[in-house]
């Protein structure tokens, strides 16, 4: 759903939904802005009607003094001329073409919805022409929308002259409609934003990339992810790798405070699910712990690879992770991580390139995002945290052949952000057309 919004794409949940929009945006304007009159001559649509409209975030126009008066001229004093507007069950086609004339010259009116549901002794052809001829009268460029019920039964498109209306069987059906076509000029309107740019050491990861395709595609080792993760500045808590427990153990006593001591196995991804993670061991029983693992390890019958010895960092968990996908190319996730990552599935995904108003869109879209921002006195460095997507977004750009990165968790702290745990996979990919092509493509649009 979000890179549907991201990408400009309407995004409807039944075919018929579907066809109401289309019928819409074939046939009439771009709405200015979110203001909808409403004219009917039943006064329950109307409420109904426009309870429907607020909850779709849309808004009731405030009609001009001079609009109300226009209607008071015609209208029978029984009628109401506050929007909605409620011409009562006496209305005549030449109310439905000097009401909808009134309002179309209104200012504070962005679109119009006429409700007529046909009484017995008038054609629903006559208030078409009338509302027709009204808008043919105006030369108003407002989106004009008709809940109209025929035999049909139908959504359709109703063409006099020139000039073609959308119609509905049901109110509920424009206004939804409406509400897709406000979204969406919406987004025409936004300014694309101020494009991502982070400097890496392409070279670098360009030789480590190249390398693991020439094995064939797969998961990364940990020496040649902190490659990539330094080359493109992104911060790793401290960390060294070992081959064996005796030199874990001696690369340990650099350390004045307790660490996590990681185990690396071949075709393990998720150590933590495995056993493979002890944390706050003193530097000097770091040997005896790696040797215990060490056994454990081959009791199972895996391969060890080696050991991680790394200082502890007390925090936020977050999740920062590229993801390549064939059909929207490289994708940038943010999201709260650690074991509970696949739990909650509190995340927010943009495709890239990334912008700086896509980044904060990610960020306060997240459900636990107070959690980062002094929930209960807790605040965390955000900025910092920013500062790692940026660059993860700007790697995804640079090498679409990154497949999967997961850098879970991040710990975010009052102060900084450091990675504590990564992952990357690497495979060879055929790049899409750039989500970036829209911008040229819709620069030819003009919001009327």
């Amino acid at each position: 759903m979000l890179l549907f919004k991201q990408a400009g794409v309407i995004r409807v949940d039944t075919l018929g939904e579907m066809i109401d929009v289309a019928a819409l945006l074939s046939t009439q304007p771009l709405p200015k802005g979110k203001r909808v009159a409403v004219i009917t001559y039943a006064g329950g649509i109307g409420v109904l009607l426009s309870d429907y409209l607020n909850d779709l975030g849309l808004e009731l126009a405030e009609l001009e003094e001079s609009t109300k008066k226009s209607l008071r001229t015609f209208l029978p004093k029984e009628a109401s001329v506050i929007n909605p507007i409620d011409m009562i069950a006496s209305a005549t086609p030449d109310h439905y073409y000097m009401a909808t004339k009134a309002v179309l010259g209104d200012e504070n009116v962005d679109s119009l919805i006429a409700v007529f549901i046909p009484p017995m002794l008038i054609e629903p052809e006559r208030v078409e022409e009338a509302i027709v001829q009204a808008i043919s009268e105006t030369g108003k460029s407002k989106p004009v929308l008709l809940v109209i019920r025929t035999s049909k039964g139908l959504t359709g498109v109703t063409k006099i002259g020139e000039i073609e209306l959308p119609t509905y069987p049901f109110p509920e059906q424009a206004a939804k409609a409406l509400y897709h076509a406000v979204a969406y000029s919406d987004w025409l309107k936004k300014p694309s934003g101020k494009e991502i740019f982070v400097k890496g050491s392409k070279d670098e990861v360009a030789a480590v990339v190249s390398e693991a395709l020439g094995r064939g595609s797969g998961w990364l080792s940990f020496p040649e992810i902190l490659r990539i993760l330094n080359a493109y500045s992104i911060p790793v808590a401290k960390t060294h790798f070992a081959k064996s427990a005796e030199e874990a153990g001696n690369l340990a006593l650099e350390f004045k405070d307790e660490v996590a001591l990681k185990a690396l196995v071949k075709g393990i991804l998720h150590k933590s699910e495995v056993g493979l993670v002890k944390l706050g061991i003193e530097p000097a029983n770091v040997h005896s712990t790696a040797k215990e693992m060490e056994k454990e390890i081959a009791n199972h019958g895996l391969v060890l690879e080696g050991f991680i010895v790394q200082e502890m960092v007390e925090g936020m968990e977050m999740l920062v992770g590229i993801n390549y996908d064939e059909m929207f190319g490289s994708l940038v996730l943010l999201g709260f991580g650690g074991i509970y990552a696949e739990v909650f599935k509190d995340f927010s995904a943009r495709f890239t390139p990334l912008t700086e108003e896509d980044l904060e869109e990610m960020l306060v879209s997240l459900k636990g995002y107070r959690m980062l921002t002094g929930y209960r006195g807790a605040k965390y460095d955000t900025e910092s945290l920013k500062n790692i997507v940026r660059n993860i977004a700007q790697l995804a750009f640079d090498f679409p052949e990154i497949a999967e990165l997961d850098l879970n968790p991040v710990i975010v702290q009052e102060e900084g952000a450091k990675v504590v745990d990564a992952r990357i996979r690497v495979a060879k990919v055929k790049p899409p057309i750039p989500i970036s092509a829209k911008r040229a493509y819709y620069n030819e649009f003009k919001i009327i």
